[in-house]
């Protein structure tokens, strides 16, 4: 084990400073169009890698990280922060909208220059990729060969500026060591830590009383909460006024693909459509007798702000349910990359063909599951009236 990491962060380095040695001899076709889909997604995921100056979510993220570790307040407007580093011209109005233990898992990249920083953060997600693939169940020659694919093909390229593969990667952590208590709260704790609301993949680890991965879960959460607390104490109280703000003016863009978003376009509330999506899980969970894959959809149906590249989070439950061998998975999974794959990362699209691919989750998300996280309901009956369960075996003993 010690040996493989030592390998994979020997690897991972080597490829930083490959990439960052290339990019500076090396003139990409296209690459005037920046991160502009024109150019084509090989253009803008090669960029990212070479650490070019770009304008990438990433760059959020690490403004709010070197204010951090400067003791200035990460919840400042956006833009202002990255003038501060003299970062690429980019006049965000907002704050950042991911919470403080995202700027911390961000914090190490901000030791050096934002180009590094960007190369060093996309290749590392281009590895999360990889690696979720495996812990997902597949063999290494399929993971690399298909994490690379997604990192260079729309909505991936996107992706690996943005914490997303950290979300998957974590879920497909909590999947594989569900039996490691520690290991699986590891991995809970990343698939929160860029969005709080990860936390809901702990609902399953309560229903089959995998109680010691909720508790170590909340440790990892609680320590990533508090560690920024010592740069800055103001921390959550500048993110609860600023960073919710954030969140409801970019919930509110014509851009956002969530469904959410969508269903009040149409004149729906967030409350019925809400309800609708927590029904849609709730079949789901009947059909399979399985909890935690239609949790995982849920986390990313209900999201109030989302772009195709939220789509990633999808990764570990796809090829969970592919190696299972359903022809409707594997119908509804290559339908769904087609059209992520087909689409813009951005713009008016996403917003109507992104509920297509999330809806197309859920009969995947059906036959993902094999029984191993449906609850012991006798138990839960044990718990809620003791009595009256002590009292019926007694009767039938």
């Amino acid at each position: 084990m010690v040996r493989r990491v030592a390998v994979a962060v020997g690897l991972y380095v080597f490829c930083v400073v490959a990439m960052l040695g290339v990019g500076r001899h090396v003139h990409l076709p296209d690459e005037q169009w920046g991160m502009s889909s024109y150019g084509g997604s090989l253009t803008v995921s090669l960029e990212q890698m070479m650490g070019r100056r770009l304008t990438t979510d990433f760059l959020v993220d690490y403004a709010s990280a070197r204010a951090l570790a400067d003791g200035v307040d990460p919840y400042a407007i956006s833009g202002g922060l990255i003038d501060r580093i003299g970062g690429p011209e980019w006049p965000v109005p907002t704050a950042n909208p991911h919470p403080p233990t995202m700027v911390l898992l961000t914090l190490p990249f901000a030791l050096v220059r934002y180009e590094w920083a960007l190369a060093a953060w996309s290749i590392a997600m281009v590895f999360a990729l990889v690696l979720t693939v495996r812990l997902s169940g597949a063999r290494w020659e399929v993971a690399i060969p298909a994490g690379l694919a997604l990192a260079v093909c729309w909505p991936g390229a996107y992706g690996i500026g943005n914490a997303v593969p950290v979300i998957g990667l974590g879920i497909a952590m909590a999947v594989r060591y569900r039996d490691t208590p520690w290991l699986a709260a590891a991995g809970a704790a990343l698939a929160a830590a860029p969005k709080t609301s990860g936390l809901l993949i702990l609902v399953p680890f309560v229903l089959t009383f995998r109680w010691r991965t909720v508790v170590y879960t909340l440790g990892w959460m609680a320590a990533l909460a508090a560690a920024p607390l010592a740069w800055f104490p103001r921390v959550w109280n500048t993110y609860a006024d600023r960073g919710l703000d954030a969140i409801r003016q970019n919930a509110a863009r014509v851009d956002n693909g969530a469904i959410l978003n969508l269903g009040a376009k149409l004149g729906v509330p967030h409350i019925v459509t809400g309800l609708a999506l927590v029904g849609i899980a709730l079949l789901i969970a009947r059909r399979s007798r399985d909890v935690f894959w239609p949790i995982v959809w849920l986390v990313v149906a209900a999201l109030p702000i989302s772009w195709m590249y939220s789509m990633l989070t999808f990764i570990p439950l796809v090829v969970h349910a592919v190696r299972r061998g359903g022809r409707v998975a594997w119908v509804c999974s290559i339908l769904a990359a087609a059209l992520a794959a087909s689409s813009t990362p951005l713009g008016s699209w996403p917003t109507w063909v992104q509920p297509v691919v999330v809806l197309l989750m859920a009969p995947v998300a059906a036959q993902a599951g094999g029984g191993e996280w449906w609850p012991e309901w006798h138990r839960w009956r044990t718990l809620i009236r003791p009595r009256e369960c002590t009292a019926a075996s007694t009767a039938q003993g």
